[in-house]
C-alpha cells in the first residue's frame, strides 16, 4: 500500500511540477525549457532517494542496509529519511541551475511540487499519543505553505526564494518533533542524528529567510 501510495504521490508531484513550469512566462524569457525541467528533476529525484537513504540509515544506525542490494530494495527494506532526501535534491537543483539568475524562483517552484511527496511522508509516519495531533498541526500547516505558494507564485506576492525556505523550515520541524516517536537512539543524551541535522538546517534556513525579507542584516 505504501508504494502505490507514493507512486500516485510521484505523479501528481510531476504534474504539478508540470503545470507550474509550463504556464511560468519568467522561465520562457530565460530560455529554460521544460525538458531541461524535467531532466534536472530525473536526477534531482535520484538524489533524494540516495541521501534520503543514506541519512536513514545513519540515522537508525542500520549499517546492514549499505549492502547494494538492501540499499536499494525499498520494499524489504524501507527507509528513508525525507529532510535528507531533500537536501540530495537541493543540492542537484543548486548545482544544474547555480548559473541562473531565476535560480530563487526554480527553487520555489519545486517546494510547491514537492509538496505531495511531504505529503506520503506525514501520512506514512508512525505518530502514537499526543504526536498525533503534531501531525494534524503540520498537515494544516502544509496546506496553509501550498496555498500561500501557489498564490505567491501566480501573483508574485513574495520574494522569489520565500517559499522555498518556509517549505525547508516545515520539513525540518516536521523532522524534529516526528523523531522523538520513531527513534531511540539519542545521542548528546537527547537528540538523535536526524534531529540535529534538522535543527541544524531550521536554523540556518530561518536566519537565511530573515536576511532574505530584510529583517537581519547580512552585513
Amino acid at each position: 500500500m505504501p508504494i502505490v501510495l507514493f507512486i500516485i504521490c510521484l505523479i501528481l508531484s510531476l504534474f504539478i511540477l508540470y503545470m507550474l513550469v509550463r504556464h511560468d512566462f519568467v522561465l520562457a524569457r530565460k530560455s529554460l525549457l521544460l525538458q531541461e525541467i524535467f531532466d534536472t528533476t530525473f536526477f534531482a529525484y535520484l538524489s533524494f532517494l540516495v541521501f534520503g537513504r543514506i541519512s536513514y540509515i545513519l540515522g537508525e544506525e542500520k549499517f546492514g542496509y549499505f549492502q547494494f542490494i538492501k540499499f536499494f530494495h525499498l520494499i524489504r527494506f524501507p527507509g528513508v529519511l525525507f529532510i535528507g532526501g531533500i537536501a540530495g535534491f537541493g543540492l542537484i537543483i543548486y548545482f544544474i541551475f547555480r548559473k541562473k539568475k531565476i535560480l530563487a524562483r526554480i527553487f520555489d517552484i519545486y517546494s510547491i511540487a514537492l509538496y505531495p511527496i511531504f505529503l506520503f511522508a506525514l501520512l506514512t509516519s508512525s505518530q502514537t499519543g499526543y504526536f498525533i495531533y503534531f501531525n494534524i498541526m503540520i498537515f494544516l500547516l502544509s496546506a496553509i505553505f501550498l496555498g500561500l505558494g501557489i498564490y505567491s507564485y501566480k501573483n508574485y506576492t513574495l520574494k522569489d526564494g520565500t517559499v522555498a525556505y518556509l517549505f525547508v523550515c516545515l520539513v525540518s520541524i516536521f523532522t524534529i518533533v516526528s523523531e522523538f516517536t520513531q527513534s531511540s537512539r539519542p545521542i548528546f543524551t537527547f537528540f538523535t542524528i536526524p534531529q540535529v541535522f534538522a535543527i541544524g538546517i531550521f536554523l540556518t534556513s530561518s536566519v537565511l529567510l530573515l536576511i532574505h525579507e530584510g529583517m537581519l542584516s547580512n552585513k
